[in-house]
Parts: structure tokens; C-alpha cells; sequence
């Protein structure tokens, strides 16, 4: 062995060990590739199903979007046909019943008819925020319905 190479600079020590990690990860990248090509290889030859990481680990089964996501039971026309006979109903001073039947629907009823009225959350709402959306767009048709004039009315004079 040569002095230069028991007495490097700092600055050529650095050099030299970045330029061993660099040809360290294009070696093991590479091999990587060799293994992940060869393993795809025999996957597709001998039809062999992808290995779990370790069989003592119980993950919790994925829902696939199938599952995930119900569909409602009810058109946009039954679900405003549905908000009507609610509206009859809360107007008829019971909305007791109504709040019952809300909270009986499904999320995804629900969900269609908050769509349906123009109700609009931020993120994924809750069944509770739903039936209060769907609530308040009662409360506000009830309010229109009663046509209650709030503003004080113009004098006698002021029409002509």
C-alpha cells in the first residue's frame, strides 16, 4: 500500500465513501431487479400465488370498493317523494317521527337524498350530521311554506 492511502484529506475520505455507496446501491439495485424479474418469472411459469410476509400476523381483511360503497335503495325521485311526505309530516308538528324515520334510513338513502336537496358537508359526513342537513332543509320549507312576511309592510303613501 501506497502513504495515499493511509493519509487521505477529509474531503478525498468523503469523496471515496460516496462513490462506494453510490456503486453499493446501483449493485443492490440492480439485483433487485434480477430477483423481483426472476421471482415474476416463476410466478407466471409454475402459477404459484404471492407469499404472505409472515403468517403469525392476522391483518384485517380489506373491503374492496364493492363492499365499501353500498348503493342506495331508493331513486332521487322516491328520495324527494320521501323529504314530501316528511315535510307533511313535520309540518304537522311531529318531528319526532320524522327524526325516527331518518335515523332509520340507511346511510346511503340518506346520502342521496342530502344530494338530492342541495345539503353540502365538508368531508365524509356522519349519519347524525345527514339527518341534521336534511332537518334543517325541512325546518327552512316549513318556514317558506308559512310565507311569513318579517319586514314591516310599506305606508299607504309610499304606493301610488
Amino acid at each position: 500500500m501506497s502513504e495515499q492511502d493511509f493519509f487521505r484529506s477529509k474531503e478525498e475520505e468523503l469523496q471515496r465513501l460516496t462513490q462506494e455507496i453510490a456503486e453499493l446501491k446501483s449493485a443492490m439495485k440492480e439485483m433487485s431487479a434480477s430477483l423481483s424479474r426472476i421471482e415474476r418469472h416463476v410466478k407466471r411459469s409454475f402459477g404459484i400465488p404471492p407469499k404472505t410476509k409472515s403468517p403469525v400476523k392476522n391483518k384485517p381483511a380489506r373491503k374492496t370498493s364493492e363492499q365499501k360503497r353500498e348503493e342506495p335503495t331508493i331513486t332521487p325521485e322516491e328520495a324527494l317523494k320521501i323529504f314530501d311526505e316528511f315535510s307533511e309530516s313535520w309540518d304537522a308538528n311531529n318531528p319526532s317521527l320524522v327524526k325516527d324515520k331518518l335515523r332509520e334510513m340507511i346511510l346511503p338513502n340518506l346520502k342521496l337524498m342530502a344530494h338530492e336537496l342541495g345539503v353540502t358537508f365538508k368531508g365524509k359526513p356522519s349519519k347524525k350530521k345527514l339527518c341534521e342537513g336534511i332537518m334543517g332543509r325541512l325546518n327552512e320549507r316549513a318556514m317558506l311554506s308559512r310565507n311569513i312576511n318579517v319586514t314591516s309592510p310599506l305606508k299607504g303613501n309610499d304606493i301610488e
